[in-house]
């Protein structure tokens, strides 16, 4: 058959024999063997160090660049503790290694404005968040403190979005409600959100002179090791200027969320990853692609074809300034992390990059030399109500005297 159609030439057959053959190679590769790419890393042709990480392309882990790989990680590594870094093999990072500040310009006006934004139910905070919202207040005293609650949150969204404040009753009082209400806040106002069970530890200027919208990932041992994911998109620390079309793709698509379903795929992390995947057009065929800007330390994962510092860009940074630490539960002794990676090498090629991470950033993780925010992972969603209502509690305005609440 292949011979009639394309034989209309008997020098042609051939070419078109093999262009056939091609064609459904590549057919088969993204029909069956798609599903196994996030398991896989894809390369380039170069191997790149700055003396502190490397990164493999196109070479073995058995040859080209592992030795000098295996010896920067061995010597980059130590411990506080008598536990000695596991001899295994070491895999490409998620990220450069290298200790250094956000990157920033000299700029006089900021691109993200000075504002921060932190969500509870109602006014009355428990104890425990707060010298967490002190921390914001303490260094960064020039800057806007606006606190909303669903309440006012509802308001805002009668205002601005009132497609969205059918879903948002339907919400009821779970976090889903905050999900949808930081993003609307940062849509309409800009500035730099933060979850309240998380510690500023220095001025956040820097941050907002560079780039136009800065949303962190989860640590990689997160994403790989719970979801089997390359990456995943935090929601706990965000900072954007007003208006851009990530937040407002991030509004619009929930319109069709299921009022019912799991947080953190309906409103959370989960959610913002599609959504960040869609916003950037990464498809399938991009799976395990490098990033097309190198200007900054940011993770080496495809972001799309924007450059980094573009008004409309979501700007990914390197793990180590906003969300570098692991969930407490997860790296106890009997924890999953742990666990896991005492027998990495039974696990998946992703699974063997993560506990390779989390070996090698235990010392980053310690110094927080440029970190700016800690996220705690109280979880507090994840309370029953009694146990919440137990807490003992504070106004705002207490902790806050200067806070703005939304009286629209």
């Amino acid at each position: 058959m292949i011979r009639k159609v394309f034989c209309l030439k008997k020098n042609k057959c051939i070419p078109c024999l093999i262009f056939c053959l091609v064609i459904a190679g590549a057919w088969l590769y993204l029909k069956l063997g798609m599903r196994y790419l996030p398991e896989i890393e894809i390369f380039t042709d170069k191997c790149k160090t700055d003396g502190r990480y490397i990164i493999i392309y196109n070479k073995s882990r058995h040859g080209g660049c592992r030795t000098n790989e295996t010896k920067l990680l061995h010597t980059d590594y130590s411990t506080n503790n008598s536990t000695p870094m596991p001899s295994i093999p070491v895999y490409p990072l998620f990220q450069s290694a290298k200790e250094e500040e956000f990157p920033t310009t000299n700029g006089q006006i900021p691109r993200i404005p000075h504002i921060i934004h932190q969500i509870f139910t109602d006014e009355m905070i428990p104890e425990m968040y707060i010298k967490h919202i002190k921390s914001f207040i303490k260094h960064n005293p020039t800057w806007d403190y606006r606190f909303w609650t669903y309440q006012s949150g509802r308001r805002l969204l009668l205002k601005t979005h009132p497609y969205l404040v059918k879903l948002y009753d339907k919400f009821g009082n779970s976090v889903k409600r905050s999900d949808l209400l930081r993003y609307a806040v940062l849509y309409e106002f800009g500035g730099f959100y933060a979850d309240l069970d998380t510690d500023n530890l220095r001025p956040l200027n820097i941050t907002t002179m560079k780039y136009a919208c800065v949303v962190p990932v989860e640590p990689f041992e997160h994403s790989a090791l719970l979801y089997n994911m390359v990456f995943v998109v935090n929601n706990g620390v965000m900072s954007c200027r007003a208006k851009h079309p990530f937040f407002k793709l991030l509004l619009s698509n929930l319109r069709w969320a299921t009022p019912s379903g799991n947080p953190v795929e309906t409103t959370g992390p989960g959610y913002v990853t599609r959504t960040f995947i869609q916003y950037n057009h990464i498809g399938l065929v991009d799976t395990g692609r490098n990033k097309t800007d190198w200007t900054s330390n940011s993770p080496y994962f495809y972001k799309g074809e924007l450059r980094e510092d573009d008004n409309n860009s979501v700007y990914v940074p390197n793990s180590q300034y906003f969300m570098d630490k692991l969930d407490p539960i997860h790296v106890k002794e009997d924890g999953k992390f742990t666990q896991l990676c005492k027998s990495m090498e039974t696990l998946s090629l992703l699974k063997q990059r993560a506990c390779s991470e989390f070996y090698r950033r235990e010392d980053i993780r310690e110094k927080k030399k440029y970190t700016f925010t800690v996220h705690h992972w109280y979880h507090l969603w994840l309370m029953n109500k009694t146990s919440i209502y137990r807490l003992k509690k504070i106004s705002i305005n207490d902790i806050a005297p200067n806070c703005i609440l939304y009286n629209g």
